[in-house]
């Protein structure tokens, strides 16, 4: 997390307490003064929108009661003196007579069995064609009304959804009224009353911007609803919304705010309900216009208190002006500390804190650390320059940073190459997700001209299954990565097996140490026997260490510390040079066969190495073809590139070069074609049992026909009975070594081992 830093410091030195106490009590007057005025403001512009609307709906109510009623007189006064005609009346002089002594219908007609008997207009005549379609569209309406149970009826009066003039397309609101002729037919007297009748009203009263006049029946349709400021009628939807039903039925007039149909917006209504008809006329405005209302009324108050506002705000500005800037140079101080300059990402500290304060917290979940690094980043580097390198850094911070904050997980650069990732418990997420981040670094990244194959390495340990604390967690992490990179891995987690690092550890890395630069080491050495005549062809120099007090250790206790510090290499000169001194031994008592001394794939990779051996061989006067150098195939493996070139010049100054242990890497036939070596050893997990393991026993004698086969010497490693000593001999193995012959001894029981050797030749001769 940030630090945060304190802004209090912005008042340095020109009030302190007191000063900063009375800016907040004239803040707070100020604010106190305009939110009063602006409510004030508020209450003002709702109650009298509210009396608006209430005094509008009144006035449209009833100035739309009286129309309809007018109407209502005429149609039954049709009706009457159609029932009073001695003979068939004349439908259109009836209709005629009652337009006379009616001012607000602007159409009459008459319908039997669902055809116009007559129809009289006030104004346009309709040509028969009109005629027809105003009739379809009656009865459209009618239709539309029964499905949707849209008509207000009151007895056999019926008022039905608006239908519009063909001539002049006029909207027009249907009134109709069933009645019976003299002879008891039933037929329908209908009066298309003109919205701009109903509508007068409003007109002439103030009309608020945006409201609207809307007139609703007892089943929730809405008839029609009329824009006053637009002069325009709407019928996109004939039901209003469920709110609004039961507010307009339950008193005579009613204020109410519910959502409007049409548009969703929450709105004002007023209605005012008929007592004579069953239908509601009602006036509404959106809640939105009202406080627009409200906020232009408010302006003038809300600037005097911003202005208020403002000048004490510019005051207390112009305080801290100065030490903002301090503040920003301090923040970015901060930041930088926390971050890694070149990637923005936390840094080695920071993620260090964040890792303690995780483990401290009784309340946090379990998590895990991943390191990864980046393989070949220093070949990267030398080859096309830190600028490269420092791309490839941030393309790869880039690649993760996305899904490790989907997984709630943090990114921070650790080292040079090496980052670390905080991420949820991996032991319930998977490997998936660690193979997805590798997979995303994998991509080919572009560098410069070079599209490069980025790879990495990870190292995972657990919170707090693996470790409780911070310095061990990383530890471990650590742990697990070197070992995915010491074995090709992608993804490698802690195991304790693998913590070959501890106090002891280091102790005796300390002692061998001093033990390597006073000569504590010994050697001994182990006859390697031609399976031939008996005969001494070589010796194998091995390592001993005893510690001061008496206690041997094992070599395989040292000699892999050796190999995985740098001790390797004053190791291994020392080893060179014992066994080069025990040669001039030997030589001066007329022995002369090649030592052999194991070397590490860090010595080959070892600039120096070449020309110390070069040295060693000149200091003892020993010729080069007097000293073996034994290396595994894994070792060669590790980096061929550099190493069999490097193998190559070794073996033209001379120095005969074995393959120790093979069988057990993982070298190519491919590669051993290439090793330029002379002697191929067979590792003695192959020859021990070979006598009762046929399995052994084939792969012995095809690697005796391979080497061969290559014109390689072949020496068995661990000969302990006659009959594996028969079998490797009927084979044509050259050489053995074991306990069967001889175990380790030292350089003058060798000379004896030699004499006696000899005898043996000579004797079978």
């Amino acid at each position: 997390m940030e630090p945060i830093i304190r802004s209090d410091i912005c008042m340095p030195v020109f009030g302190g307490r007191r000063l900063r106490a009375l800016l907040l009590v004239a803040v707070a007057l100020l604010s106190g003064s305009g939110v009063y005025l602006i409510d004030k403001e508020r209450r003002t512009v709702w109650s009298s929108t509210e009396q608006h609307l209430m005094s509008l709906s009144v006035a449209v109510e009833s100035s739309m009661t009286t129309a309809l009623r007018q109407a209502e007189f005429s149609l039954r006064g049709i009706e009457n003196e159609l029932q009073a005609a001695p003979r068939p009346p004349q439908y259109g002089d009836l209709l005629a007579q009652a337009a006379k002594f009616d001012p607000v219908s602007g159409v009459l007609g008459i319908l039997k069995n669902g055809r116009l008997q007559a129809l009289f207009t006030n104004g346009v005549p309709l040509s028969e064609r009109q005629c027809q379609q105003l009739t379809q569209d009656l009865q459209q309406s009618v239709a539309t009304a029964d499905r949707a149970h849209a008509r207000v009826k009151a007895d056999d009066l019926m008022i039905l959804p608006m239908v519009q003039h063909p001539a002049t397309s006029e909207w027009l609101l249907p009134l109709f009224f069933n009645g019976h002729d003299a002879a008891g037919s039933p037929l329908q007297i209908f009066a298309l009353i003109p919205a701009q009748t109903l509508t007068q009203s409003m007109t002439s009263l103030r009309v608020l911007p945006g409201s609207f006049m809307s007139v609703v029946s007892m089943n929730g349709v809405q008839l029609f609803r009329y824009l006053p400021e637009e002069h325009v009628f709407v019928l996109n939807d004939p039901f209003v919304h469920p709110e609004v039903l039961p507010h307009v039925w339950t008193t005579k007039q009613v204020l109410f705010q519910a959502r409007n149909v049409l548009d969703g917006q929450l709105t004002m209504y007023s209605h005012a309900r008929s007592d004579i008809l069953p239908f509601s006329a009602g006036v509404g405005v959106s809640v939105s216009q009202i406080r627009e209302a409200w906020f232009k009324a408010a302006a003038a108050p809300f600037l005097v208190m911003l202005l208020g506002i403002s000048g004490i705000l510019a005051f207390w500005f112009m305080l801290c002006r100065s030490v903002r800037v301090q503040l920003e140079e301090a923040h970015a101080y901060m930041h930088a500390a926390r971050h890694d300059a070149l990637t923005g990402v936390l840094n080695r500290d920071a993620f260090a804190q964040l890792l303690e304060r995780d483990v401290q917290s009784l309340a946090a979940p379990p998590f895990s650390v991943v390191l990864i690094d980046i393989n070949r980043f220093r070949e990267i580097n030398d080859t096309m320059g830190h600028e490269a390198g420092d791309r490839v850094l941030k393309e790869v911070v880039r690649r993760i940073s996305r899904p490790v904050q989907v997984l709630g997980g943090v990114v921070a650069r650790v080292g040079g190459d090496e980052f670390g990732l905080k991420l949820p418990f991996l032991p319930e997420l998977g490997d998936g997700v660690l193979l997805d981040l590798h997979a995303a670094i994998g991509h080919v990244m572009p560098v410069g001209e070079v599209d490069l194959e980025i790879t990495v390495a990870m190292g995972v340990a657990s919170f707090p299954s693996d470790a409780d604390s911070v310095k061990d967690l990383v530890r471990r992490a650590n742990i697990a990565l070197h070992k995915a990179k010491s074995e090709v891995h992608a993804v490698e987690h802690y195991r304790p097996e693998l913590d070959r690092f501890s106090l002891t550890r280091l102790a005796m890395h300390t002692e061998l140490a001093r033990a390597i630069r006073e000569g504590q080491l010994s050697l001994v050495f182990q006859p390697k026997v031609s399976l031939k005549n008996g005969a001494m062809v070589g010796v194998e120099a091995l390592a001993r260490w005893i510690r001061p007090g008496g206690q041997t250790m094992s070599p395989a206790e040292f000699v892999p510390l050796a190999e995985s510090t740098e001790l390797i290499h004053p190791f291994t000169s020392l080893v060179i040079r014992r066994a080069l001194q025990a040669q001039q031994h030997w030589i001066q008592h007329g022995v002369r066969v090649p030592v052999a001394v194991n070397v590490s794939a860090n010595n080959l990779l070892s600039a120096d190495f070449v020309p110390d051996l070069k040295r060693f061989l000149a200091e003892f006067d020993i010729p080069a073809s007097l000293l073996e150098l034994e290396i595994t195939e894994s070792a060669v493996m590790r980096s061929p590139e550099l190493i069999i070139p490097r193998l190559a010049s070794i073996r033209d100054m001379g120095v005969r070069l074995a393959i120790d242990d093979f069988g057990t890497g993982f070298a190519s036939l491919a590669y051993l074609k290439l090793l330029p070596v002379h002697v191929l050893k067979i590792d003695l997990s192959f020859v021990v049992n070979m006598d009762s393991d046929a399995a052994n026993e084939k792969i012995v004698r095809s690697t005796i026909a391979l080497a061969h086969s290559f014109d390689l010497t072949v020496v068995a490693e661990g000969v302990e009975t006659e009959a594996v000593r028969d079998m490797l001999a009927q084979y044509q193995c050259d050489a053995a070594q074991g306990y069967l012959f001889s175990r380790p001894v030292d350089s003058r029981a060798i000379a004896v081992w030699a004499e006696r050797s000899q005898l043996a030749v000579l004797d079978q001769a």
